[in-house]
């Protein structure tokens, strides 16, 4: 346990807790069994923990939930003695319709999304406590809960003595601005963890990390505590913690990329020179360069680096025009300014623990002479329309061509993305991708993605018109 976090993944870690219907099986807490079959759901709760003085909670788990269970996370804080009601941060699988709810209060805490604050005017918490509920529709699966974490936000964080010191990590670069036009520039925490988890030899997309942990109570893809969870879901250890530099640098020696949460103002720019910022994001500080406002957003930390006797922190900040304007160094006073105290922690997971992750399906592809696409599932053409009915709204359809080049990953590949008609037919321009096989990509909002290839042939060629030829008597 840490001054400003509290980590649960192990046997001895879950023991003191109660445990209602749920055991500890192989490492991770797991539902129940009865007869040999699981019993369909169950709890189980930490015991409380001491934390000194905090004005807010925020959440992290890392779960395994194939398709037919599912986990929600509570947790509760205590004042001077009393203790809050339990709140809930949503059901949570990559599966599902996953939504936080609605903000709701008593007299000594309140939740929004995936935060929970003391209530304003109230005393600080000072102790914390968390439980989590297994669901299964079926008595032959359950969900295994890895990891249980909560992070503080202290009323007097703790002051550190600053060290120093160089390390730089390889991580891939990818812009938020180039994905999918319908989100990318709402998806910059998504984009930040594919680029950490890619690092390991991941093939994740941005845009299937997004959809799988897109947070439909709030409508937002920021949701933390839904991105730690999507995190454990492929399979890594993730938590977010409150931290100071220090913390940072410890993670980077030891090889981890950190995410940082972020937040500045862009230069307010007008076709007159600076203009005014709105009241909104006037506080924020600015980073000079910055492409867009943001009141918070993961970046991923690589390193820290000194030139000329000073340091300086190496940035992959995921709101950039381009891939290659991802990279930033800022010297380490700026990037205080900018860094919110929160940090994402991602570590490889266990050895044979397999994440119920997003998963990939094979797709056959089809372009008619009117060039729209059609897919088919399982040798089932999907009829016109399906793409804008109400069960694949959400969905992200693109392609790539093949260029010769050998990619690290998919996600490093430019991507063209395709909008329905008015018909919901997926249109296709074939003039670039001539004579080249490409990829294409259907990826939906409840952890499937669906991948075909195709060869496009040439098109034909207008038919010749006839040559007139003058007759004469």
């Amino acid at each position: 346990m840490n001054d400003s976090f509290f980590v649960l993944k192990s046997v001895a870690d879950f023991a003191p807790g109660a445990f209602e219907n749920t055991a500890v099986e192989d490492g991770s807490i797991q539902l129940g069994r009865s007869g040999g079959s699981f019993i369909l759901s169950g709890c189980y709760t930490s015991p409380g923990f001491h934390m000194g003085a905090f004005l807010s909670l925020t959440p992290s788990w890392n779960a395994v939930t194939p398709p037919g269970t599912a986990v929600e996370m509570q947790a509760r804080v205590a004042a001077n003695g009393q203790w809050s009601r339990w709140f809930s941060f949503g059901k949570w699988s990559p599966f599902i319709d996953r939504a936080s709810l609605p903000a709701a209060q008593d007299e000594i805490a309140q939740i929004q999304a995936e935060d929970l604050l003391v209530v304003e005017g109230h005393a600080p918490a000072d102790t914390a406590q968390v439980r989590i509920f297994l669901y299964s529709d079926d008595a032959s699966v359950s969900p295994k809960v890895n990891l249980l974490a909560a992070s503080f936000r202290r009323l007097r964080p703790e002051k550190e003595e600053e060290t120093t010191g160089e390390k730089m990590l390889e991580i891939p670069q990818y812009s938020c601005l180039v994905r999918d036009p319908s989100m990318g520039g709402r998806i910059m925490s998504a984009t930040a963890l594919t680029m950490m988890m890619n690092r390991w030899g991941e093939d994740a997309l941005p845009e299937e990390v997004a959809r799988s942990m897109y947070d439909s109570g709030s409508g937002r893809y920021g949701n933390i505590a839904f991105l730690t969870a999507i995190a454990g879901a492929y399979g890594y250890e993730c938590y977010t913690a409150h931290v100071g530099c220090n913390y940072l640098r410890q993670e980077v020696r030891r090889g981890h990329a950190v995410g940082v949460l972020l937040h500045y103002r862009a230069p307010a720019l007008s076709e007159e020179g600076p203009g005014e910022v709105t009241r909104e994001y006037a506080m924020l500080p600015e980073l000079e360069d910055a492409v867009a406002d943001s009141q918070g957003h993961m970046a991923v930390l690589r390193g820290f680096v000194q030139k000329d006797g000073e340091d300086f922190v190496v940035l992959n900040d995921p709101l950039a025009r381009t891939n290659q304007e991802v990279l930033r160094k800022l010297p380490l006073k700026k990037f205080k300014d900018l860094y919110m105290g929160v940090a994402l922690v991602l570590h490889r997971g266990p050895q044979g623990v397999a994440g119920a992750k997003p998963s990939r399906r094979v797709a056959q592809i089809t372009v008619n002479e009117q060039e729209e696409v059609f897919l088919s599932l399982k040798g089932e053409m999907l009829p016109p329309g399906y793409f804008a009915g109400e069960e694949m709204g959400g969905c992200t359809v693109c392609y790539t061509i093949s260029d010769g080049i050998a990619y690290a990953s998919a996600a490093q590949k430019r991507f063209y993305y395709l909008a329905l008609d008015e018909k919901g037919f997926l249109k296709f321009d074939r003039t670039a991708a001539a004579e080249k096989r490409i990829t294409f990509y259907l990826i939906g909002a409840r952890g499937v993605t669906w991948v075909g290839e195709k060869f496009i042939e040439k098109p034909p060629a207008p038919p010749e018109e006839p040559n007139e030829v003058e007759q004469t008597e």
